[in-house]
Formats: structure tokens, C-alpha cells, sequence
């Protein structure tokens, strides 16, 4: 007796299926329809770009900007001051420094400075994200500043730009460890913690 548990049955073979892309009835129609697809293509970034919007007035105003100085155990303050033009004054304890904010790719602040030493120019550069926000929605910024020292070596520096609308505040040099640090660290206590990340890039974020 046949078991037709251990028939062998057969299996019918599937024919897989092809596709088939329509061809062209005529080519010369065919060439045409492409090069006005590559014409389009074209066009396409002028009528879809995303606008991008220059100007800083929505960055405009008062900044405490800090740098930390760990050979030297201090934390420098300057007073950063962007207008609606896009000029920029920076009160520091060497004096006043002038230059010009950017604002790129709808989420980049640029500024560059230009520094009279004596007689040389030196020229620094201030990178930020800030995204889309405005100034009042800003907690602070982090910074990448590329510059050179007093010896022509090129340095890059992480530094950290916080909004105040405080009056009458000034630039200053504070020691770590002395009372007027104390007073910084319980103003701003992630401040000194984000100086010392040693982050060389902008991050992507307006806040601690």
C-alpha cells in the first residue's frame, strides 16, 4: 500500500513576473520630454530654495560674553554689543573692539572682529549656532572663537555668550576661587562646568 505521506509531489515552477517599462512611441518625443525634465531640474532651485535672511535684528543687543583662561585660573568677561545693522562694539578690559555679525544659513552667527594692536591687525572670528530662535528666546550661546595670540600661533578657544539687559555692567577678569567668582558661579552655575567641556565645535543648541 502507497503511503501518500512520502509521495513526492511536484511542484509547479513559478515564472517570475518582469516588469516592463512603456517604451517611447516616438524617441524624438522621448528626447524632448527629457531635456524639459532636465530643464525643470534646472529651474527648480531658484523657485523652491528656502529663503535666507541676512540680517541680525533678531540677534540685536547686549551680551556677557565669558572665556576661560585655566593656565592663569581666570574667567574673562567682555561686553558684546550687536546692532540692527549688523556692527558689533566688544567692551573689554583691552579695550574696544569693532566688527561686523552675519547671519548664514538660517542658523549661523558669524562675527568677525578686527583688533588694533600697536601696529598690527589682528583678526578673530566668532562661530554660534542659534538656529531659527530670536533674542529673547535665547539662554546663551556657545562659541567657537579662532584668533591668534600675541606670538602669531593660531588658537581656538570655546566661549559662551549669555544675553543680559543688566545696565551699567562691565568687563572684568575674574580668579577662580575669589568672591566675584563665587557671585558668577551662583548667577550662572552650569557656566564655569560648559567653559571647561573644551568643545571646539558650535553646538547645536541655545541653552546649558
Amino acid at each position: 500500500m502507497k503511503n501518500d505521506l512520502f509521495t513526492s509531489k511536484k511542484v509547479p515552477k513559478l515564472k517570475p513576473r518582469r516588469q516592463q517599462l512603456p517604451m517611447p512611441n516616438d524617441i524624438q518625443e522621448y528626447l524632448q520630454n527629457a531635456a524639459e525634465l532636465e530643464k525643470s531640474l534646472e529651474n527648480s532651485p531658484e523657485e523652491l530654495i528656502i529663503g535666507q535672511n541676512s540680517n541680525v535684528r533678531h540677534l540685536c543687543g547686549k551680551y556677557e560674553r565669558y572665556s576661560l583662561c585655566e593656565s592663569q585660573k581666570r574667567i574673562v568677561k567682555d561686553i558684546v554689543t550687536i546692532y540692527a545693522d549688523g556692527k558689533v562694539v566688544i567692551r573689554s578690559l583691552e579695550g574696544i573692539q569693532k566688527g561686523i555679525a552675519s547671519y548664514f544659513m538660517n542658523s549661523i552667527l558669524a562675527i568677525n572682529l578686527n583688533i588694533l594692536n600697536d601696529k598690527d591687525e589682528i583678526g578673530t572670528q566668532l562661530l554660534m549656532y542659534v538656529g531659527r530662535f530670536e533674542y529673547k528666546d535665547i539662554e546663551c550661546l556657545h562659541a567657537v572663537c579662532s584668533t591668534i595670540n600675541s606670538h602669531n600661533i593660531p588658537l581656538a578657544r570655546h566661549e559662551v555668550l549669555i544675553p543680559t539687559n543688566s545696565l551699567g555692567i562691565l568687563s572684568e577678569i575674574i580668579q577662580i576661587e575669589s568672591q566675584a567668582f563665587y557671585k558668577l558661579n551662583y548667577k550662572y552655575p552650569q557656566l564655569l562646568r560648559s567653559l571647561q567641556a573644551r568643545q571646539l565645535h558650535t553646538s547645536n543648541r541655545i541653552s546649558w
